[in-house]
């Protein structure tokens, strides 16, 4: 009977799968590039090296040669969980790298990179958030009923630290069939690590101290890794002054494996992980999903420039275990203008709106996919005649926060999820 009581009064507590840190489905993210923080319009990129993300076969528009980039995002986050009126924080940032590199000649190109597809940042609630509250309240419940007095209140020491990364390692070509049509295509290998520690002590109240109850401390702490392959497809259409953007990605399918390090509750035979299925060596699956994009862009004049762009995630067909049932497709569309000062200068601004498709009660607490509103401005710079190539961007992002009141743990709980992200990023590209 305990155990049982155990299943329903924890089964959150494990649920810690790496936080993404801006735009993106519930999984995946599209912030890759120094130039994407500055429009947020990239699904027709052809002017930069992190086209191989966003529009592969664009890289035939490129000048022919070797080419590197490295882009770098600096994230700074602020994540609120609200709980009965009690904010609980965390505000720790992420560095998120990528790297290209493309060699083209003519008719044909090949290219690789390096990004994070999916995780990408650390959070550490450092005085616990939803889960471990919400998760301590289903054991105080469970305590008190089995004794048939409020032997159990409040809670001490809560902490939930977590943090996940998807390295993403693509390699592929494109082929120019005409001045009109480009194809691309890549395979691409994703490793996954993700870890999380939560834990929270119960205070005996003083009916419970009289009857000699002992603080309750439990301690949940694993790992989970998985990889897995997936392919890229792209086409590019030229059709000047205007050129549209077209990628697919296929459904990475991701079997994670727990290793668990500690799993305890003072005074019961079982840990937490252990009444859910969190077993050290036991598989579950998450795959990442598959998503199309499309993109176009509308040379005005030789000094403006108009992009458009959209992409949707096909979360539902994801095998998430069943998961995926309380979810919907997610899509994301953008807009943004760029306008070139000079032969060395250009400037740009973007906007972008997020449909994660998912509802605050499903979202991960540790960091809620909600729906938002972005904003992005930033500077080209190139020298030594377009040789080397400097981007600057800031972004913005406002968040669309959310409530709903949580039954589970038997009692009636008020949470509240908000996000805060300001992001800058730095992108800097060479031609060999």
């Amino acid at each position: 009977m305990k155990k049982v009581y155990l299943v329903l009064c924890i089964t959150c507590l494990f649920l810690i799968p790496g936080p993404c840190i801006l735009a993106g489905g519930i999984d995946n993210r599209s912030n890759y590039s120094g130039e994407y923080a500055r429009t947020f319009t990239r699904n027709a990129a052809t002017d930069s090296l992190d086209a191989i993300a966003y529009n592969p076969a664009g890289v035939m528009k490129m000048a022919d040669g070797y080419h590197g980039n490295l882009s770098i995002h600096y994230v700074l986050k602020e994540y609120t969980n609200t709980v009965d009126g009690t904010a609980l924080k965390q505000e720790t940032p992420s560095f998120v790298p990528a790297l290209f590199g493309l060699y083209k000649n003519d008719k044909w190109a090949g290219f690789f990179s390096f990004t994070i597809p999916a995780g990408g940042g650390e959070v550490d609630f450092k005085n616990g958030n939803a889960t471990t509250r919400i998760s301590a309240i289903r054991l105080r419940n469970m305590f008190n009923q089995l004794a048939g007095a409020a032997i159990y209140g409040d809670t001490a020491d809560e902490k939930l630290n977590a943090e996940g990364y998807y390295y993403g390692l693509t390699a592929g070509g494109a082929y120019k069939i005409n001045d009109t049509i480009s194809l691309s295509f890549a395979g691409r290998f994703i490793d996954a690590d993700k870890k999380g520690r939560a834990a929270f002590d119960l205070m005996p109240t003083s009916l419970g101290t009289m009857a000699g109850q002992p603080v309750r401390s439990a301690v949940l702490d694993q790992e989970e890794n998985a990889d897995g392959w997936g392919a890229i497809l792209g086409l590019g259409i030229d059709l000047d002054p205007v050129y549209i953007g077209i990628k697919y990605e296929t459904e990475t399918e991701l079997d994670f494996k727990y290793k668990v390090k500690q799993d305890t509750v003072t005074g019961l035979p079982y840990g937490l992980g252990q009444a859910v299925g969190i077993i050290n060596g036991a598989e579950h699956e998450r795959n990442l999903p598959a998503l199309f994009s499309i993109g176009l862009a509308y040379t005005v004049s030789p000094k403006l420039k108009i992009d458009t762009g959209m992409i949707y995630y096909f979360q539902e067909d994801a095998g998430w275990g069943g998961a995926e049932q309380y979810i919907e497709d997610g899509w994301e569309t953008s807009v943004s203008i760029e306008y070139k000062f000079n032969d060395y200068l250009k400037g740009s601004i973007g906007y972008l709106h997020t449909k994660t498709g998912m509802d605050a009660q499903h979202a991960l607490k540790e960091a809620p996919e909600l729906d938002a509103d972005s904003f992005g401005a930033g500077i080209v710079y190139n020298i030594f005649n377009e040789t080397l190539k400097i981007d600057l961007g800031a972004a913005i992002v406002d968040y669309k926060g959310d409530s709903y009141i949580d039954t589970s743990s038997g009692s009636a709980v008020l949470v509240g999820l908000k996000k805060e992200v300001v992001m800058f990023s730095t992108g800097v590209q060479y031609r060999f």
